[in-house]
């Protein structure tokens, strides 16, 4: 998809950027549409933030999970297997308290030691019966366990809890260890059960760091922010254009130049360098999530909507941003200025 950007000095850019850094994305967007009606005469067209959103809670998200019944002779009689233990362990009153992560690792760590167990010289024919169709329905249940303990699990889900605050312009922080540890988990939902296991530290870690942030709310409430001054930028130019008082000759004056700097300074040199740091996590995420939910196997209702309406405010984005490069291209045009414009794709 191509998107229209103005050309900017690179020197005035960065320039700009850290004399705005400490600016809340709110503040951005109240400072440029102060700055359109002084230059446009035209009213400050409040902007408009929906209240911020979460996604749904991890435990409407968990599948249900059916147990597989074991009989008080066939679990003594797997005594001799690894098997034993874990059927102990699942049993015990933190087994039946575990969290959806830890469930997981445990449903691969139950179909490796079925394996192991149908292959020790101790087990009998009856009990190798049992063991496979003990192992049909763990694999059954496997995509539900697999979705539980990644996408619907507290902490993946703690990423899109929803947040009162956005990112600050110039202050975008770098997700490159989310990142990875997504991608890890869509690894391991790729390769488990046949898999090795990660050590209990390395699981643990990757949890614990997913769970700390709420990037994905915050990416979100910094998207509606922008959608939300954009949308009344736009309107203001809108008017602008439509009462042709800005060059009424279809000249140059001193106020199109003074909305050309507008354009020029607070445009290109703040608030379009945000719009693409929003574009480029927004479109990292995203694909993140999208790969890590096709890992699991499973296809959920409530999270496919959920993603389907950041899809849409992300496209949203883009396409606002585009018709608030056009509506200036048009607002210039009747004072025959001409501002160079390039195809970009927000990279």
């Amino acid at each position: 998809m191509s998107h229209y950007f103005l050309r900017f000095s690179p020197i005035l850019l960065l320039t700009l950027l850290l004399t705005a850094c400490g600016q809340s994305a709110g503040g951005l967007y109240d400072d440029y549409l102060s700055r359109l009606s002084n230059v446009l005469n035209e009213p400050v067209v409040k902007r408009e933030t929906p209240a911020p959103q979460s996604a749904p809670r991890s435990r409407d998200l968990q599948l249900d999970i059916p147990d597989v019944r074991v009989t008080p002779l066939s679990y003594w009689n797997l005594r001799h297997c690894e098997l034993f233990r874990l059927i102990s362990e699942r049993n015990s009153i933190l087994g039946r308290v575990a969290p959806p992560n830890t469930v997981w690792r445990y449903e691969a760590r139950v179909l490796a030691a079925i394996e192991d167990c149908k292959a020790h010289p101790d087990t009998g024919d009856s009990q190798q019966e049992q063991l496979e169709a003990w192992a049909e329905e763990k694999r059954a249940a496997w995509p539900g366990a697999t979705w539980n303990g990644t996408v619907a699990s507290p902490e993946v889900r703690q990423i899109w809890s929803a947040s009162q605050s956005a990112w600050k312009p110039g202050h975008v922080p770098s997700q490159a260890e989310q990142y990875a540890d997504l991608q890890t988990l869509t690894d391991w939902a790729r390769q488990w059960p046949d898999a090795d296991m990660p050590d209990d530290r390395t699981f643990s870690d990757v949890y614990q760091r997913l769970g700390r942030h709420s990037t994905g709310g915050q990416w979100r409430r910094s998207v509606q922010i922008s959608l939300g001054g954009l949308t009344a930028a736009n309107t203001m130019l809108q008017q602008a254009i439509a009462a042709q008082r800005l060059c009424p000759a279809g000249v140059a004056t001193r106020s199109a130049e003074h909305a050309q700097n507008v354009l020029t300074l607070f445009f290109i040199g703040e608030v379009q360098p945000y719009l693409v740091q929003l574009n480029r996590e927004g479109e990292r995420l995203l694909e993140a999530f999208s790969d890590l939910t096709e890992a699991t196997g499973e296809e959920v209702a409530d999270w496919q909507a959920f993603m389907a309406g950041l899809e849409a405010e992300l496209d949203s984005l883009q396409q606002i941003t585009r018709d608030h490069a056009d509506y200036w291209q048009t607002l210039l045009a009747q004072c025959d200025l001409q501002i160079g414009l390039q195809s970009s794709a927000w990279r």
